[in-house]
């Protein structure tokens, strides 16, 4: 903006990039998902887990995403917003998926005890 004559950080050695990427080892799922306090968070937690999807992927889960053991997110919906994102379904995913979109065939797939859809509030609580 002009206001300093000289940068004060010019020169000073950047950090090493790291990846930051912390996955839960499969030996906790269970207790994860026993903890969970109802069914439609242990669908949830179900879905993400088998998966691999994204929190921010969960939240934009449609019925009309599905194709047939996959979630196919348009590239607005994904990551980077330069391509889709592919998230395929292993059982029991699988299985959840396929009930929830017969119960919510319109907007969001996962949604609470009171039909409203997962946030990044509702989750954190």
């Amino acid at each position: 903006m002009g206001h300093l004559e000289q940068n004060p950080i010019a020169g000073m050695p950047k950090p090493k990039r790291t990846v930051r990427q912390e996955f839960l080892p499969v030996s906790i799922w269970p207790c994860l998902l026993e903890a969970a306090s109802d069914q439609q968070f242990r669908d949830w937690l179900t879905v993400m887990l088998a998966s691999g999807a994204r929190t921010e992927e969960m939240f934009k889960f449609k019925a009309e995403h599905f194709d047939g053991g996959r979630f196919v997110l348009p590239a607005e919906d994904s990551k980077g917003r330069r391509e889709s994102r592919i998230i395929y379904l292993p059982e029991p995913a699988l299985s959840i998926v396929e009930r929830l979109i017969q119960e919510n065939t319109k907007g969001a797939l996962f949604r609470n005890r009171k039909s409203n859809p997962w946030n990044r509030n509702s989750i954190n609580c």
